[in-house]
């Protein structure tokens, strides 16, 4: 059984935003779209400041480009939680598609590194206790 893919990307929308400007995250990350980080480390103050002048920041990026970002990420996040899946002796395909979305999701938002560091969690998927992973 497979999750909706529209499902999916209608959830991160809804918990990430969209942005068709680029911006800074929390951690001084260069983001555009729903949450996809143009690098991995913050940018320096300086190249920060060059970049707060009027026209670099504020030009839009048309929504096609957006939801294409969007429709790549989550394709790479479900690619990463299966591997993971399978590395936890968790059988991915026969989750529900509800439960199968939710660690897509937590993959994409949180990545798969500390997706994967939920050791309890996936020891209750593994064991298909579902009530104690979602308390996990």
């Amino acid at each position: 059984m497979l999750y909706d893919m529209k499902v999916l990307l209608a959830d991160l929308k809804r918990h990430e935003a969209v942005r068709n400007r680029l911006y800074f995250d929390p951690l001084g990350i260069l983001t555009v779209g729903v949450g996809h980080a143009l690098g991995s480390r913050p940018v320096l103050a300086d190249i920060r400041d060059a970049m707060s002048v009027p026209g670099v920041m504020d030009t839009p990026l048309h929504p096609d480009i957006v939801e294409l970002l969007l429709v790549l990420d989550a394709t790479e996040a479900d690619k990463q939680v299966r591997t993971l899946a399978a590395l936890r002796s968790v059988d991915f395909d026969a989750l529900t598609p509800a439960r199968q979305r939710v660690l897509v999701d937590m993959g994409f938002n949180l990545g798969v590194n500390r997706l994967g560091g939920f050791s309890k969690m996936w020891e209750a998927l593994a064991r298909r206790d579902y009530l104690e992973a979602a308390a996990q």
